[in-house]
């Protein structure tokens, strides 16, 4: 038996397949879209010097180019020394350094070693992203704008999360998704033993390790509020609101004198314990034998 459709059966029809083609080219469109183009800007990550475009990656644009990186940080880091701040570097991976690597250009050693040469904070976020590409497929579009460097809302959240951890935790982080970073790793390089980040403070195994000693102290809210809390009468066990005697702006820069000085009193107990002497110049005398005994240490591999 033959069956004929109705005009409107075949409206029907003609729209579902052209439905499944819209959808069909939408899906290779979605497809092309992920695939993380390799750009001139951004390939000497993974490139060997000699197949870069001429044009924009020289040999002597790229050494001018690395070398105009490291005086401005350095102009940076002297500007912030002499206001007494803390310098903290961020470093972050475009898309294609996370899928073609950094072969020929390490973003993140060239970080610690600007690092260790400034004396800056290194933040660096490689790790989080790397970590988000590995357990989302669509990571591409959900961290970046597709077909553009950029970060969209999503990788400025990881930036914006990594930083405040960061700013929070100053001792001070040097990656922040593996804990084991927060140790002081140690390198050796122009002849001498250095630390590749400064993350654990200072101090290792209750002992001073040569670096920087950061100390971060915490000021609880002053007791004496504006807003009366909530008490109870010690007699008739009543409650009522604690009375307003007064009530300081601010105390952490006093608390900030007193936390200075007390750092003082813990050195100056631990040097004297380090080098003793019944004389400040007894104690100078062992001290300077102490820098001797570390400048002498052999500086070469045997």
């Amino acid at each position: 038996m033959l069956y004929s459709m109705t005009m409107q059966e075949s409206v029907l029809y003609i729209v579902l397949a052209l439905l499944c083609v819209v959808i069909y080219l939408l899906i290779i469109q979605r497809k092309n879209k992920e695939e993380v183009k390799t750009s001139f800007q951004g390939n000497f990550t993974y490139t060997e010097k000699k197949n870069l475009n001429k044009n924009y990656w020289s040999e002597k644009i790229f050494a001018t180019g690395v070398q105009n990186i490291k005086n401005k940080v350095d102009k940076m880091s002297n500007i912030l020394k002499k206001n007494g701040s803390e310098f903290y570097l961020v470093i972050y991976p475009w898309a294609e350094t996370l899928v073609y690597g950094q072969k020929t250009f390490d973003w993140e050693k060239f970080g610690q070693e600007l690092c260790i040469q400034e004396k800056c904070i290194l933040v660096n976020s490689f790790d989080k992203f790397k970590e988000r590409k590995n357990r989302n497929k669509n990571w591409y579009s959900n961290l970046y704008f597709v077909g553009d460097e950029h970060f969209n809302s999503g990788g400025n959240l990881i930036i914006a999360n990594i930083e405040e951890a960061g700013f929070k935790n100053a001792s001070n982080i040097y990656s922040i998704s593996e804990s084991s970073k927060f140790g002081g790793e140690i390198g050796w390089i122009n002849n001498k033993f250095f630390r590749y980040s400064n993350n654990a403070g200072g101090i290792e195994g209750g002992m001073s390790n040569g670096e920087d000693i950061r100390i971060i102290g915490y000021l609880k809210p002053i007791p004496t509020l504006k807003k009366a809390l909530k008490s109870v009468d010690m007699v008739s066990k009543e409650p009522f609101l604690a009375a307003h005697e007064r009530s300081d702006t601010c105390t952490v820069p006093a608390a900030g004198i007193v936390g200075e000085s007390m750092v003082a009193l813990i050195l100056a107990a631990a040097m004297t314990e380090k080098f003793g002497g019944d004389s400040i110049g007894e104690t100078l005398r062992n001290y300077k034998g102490y820098l001797q005994q570390l400048h002498d240490f052999p500086t070469s591999e045997h």
